[in-house]
């Protein structure tokens, strides 16, 4: 599993993190999506095999542009 972390620009509303979260949660693969208004963020983990390049492309396809911030891998104990 991996943690990402995307910067989301042009959120000005409660309504545009939803429409985010709403994205970046019919990609499969995607776990726990968290978007923060006031921070113009988006985390969430994902599957490995999860592209991270796809969630930009999703971000945007919603009206929004994002870049990723940081990619982690989880290991789980």
């Amino acid at each position: 599993m991996k943690l990402v972390s995307m910067r989301v620009d042009g959120m000005t509303c409660s309504e545009c993190a939803s429409e985010v979260r709403s994205a970046l949660e019919r990609q499969s693969g995607v776990h726990g999506v968290q978007v923060s208004l006031s921070e113009g963020e988006a985390r969430m983990s994902t599957d490995d095999v999860v592209d991270p390049s796809n969630l930009l492309a999703l971000v945007r396809e919603a009206g929004f542009e994002s870049s990723i911030m940081d990619v982690r891998n989880i290991e789980w104990v």
